[in-house]
């Protein structure tokens, strides 16, 4: 591992594009510059991937102080997060998203064994446990699925799956 960021054309350029000072990945796409679990997500894995702690830890703040209460060890994050109709920035929408979730704490296990840094590891456990008893559903002749979120994808002997959500890659955390 390197003990400097990795410099990196592609990640310079996407952190000047869509990430705040404050550690937000904005969405561009939608006008009203919404951030979301995911993209959160996937700013952690690349600045991790980068080696760049300290924009991970930008990230990593952020998102637990915004998305999740202020603890990602003890809420799983809301997945959008904006501007409301009385003008103040907040959650818009409190449910969760896996695929971001799965992302999330895999980028904090990695962060934790990489950098050495049992914080992360801690949070990323923690997280993943959360996933497991808040996301996934034992699906009877199917064994345990994981629902794309905490609300709104399971009812009494039915339930909707989106198989993007779990790489594989990331099936073995």
């Amino acid at each position: 591992m390197f003990r400097q960021p990795v410099p990196g054309l592609a990640w310079e350029q996407f952190k000047k594009d869509y990430i705040s000072q404050e550690g937000r990945v904005i969405d561009p796409s939608d006008a009203r510059k919404i951030t979301t679990s995911e993209g959160q997500s996937y700013g952690m894995f690349f600045a991790l991937a980068a080696n760049d702690r300290a924009a991970f830890d930008n990230l990593l703040d952020w998102t637990q102080n915004n998305l999740a209460q202020g603890s990602l060890k003890e809420n799983l994050p809301a997945w959008l997060w904006g501007k409301k109709e009385n003008s103040k920035w907040e959650v818009l929408d409190s449910n969760s998203a896996s695929d971001g979730d799965v992302w999330m704490a895999w980028s904090l296990l990695e962060a934790g064994r990489l950098w050495k840094e049992q914080r992360y590891t801690d949070i990323g456990s923690a997280l993943l446990k959360r996933i497991a008893r808040e996301e996934v559903v034992t699906v009877p002749g199917l064994g345990s699925m994981l629902l794309p979120g905490k609300v709104g994808f399971a009812e009494d002997n039915s339930w909707r799956f989106n198989p993007s959500y779990l790489p594989p890659t990331l099936a073995q955390y």
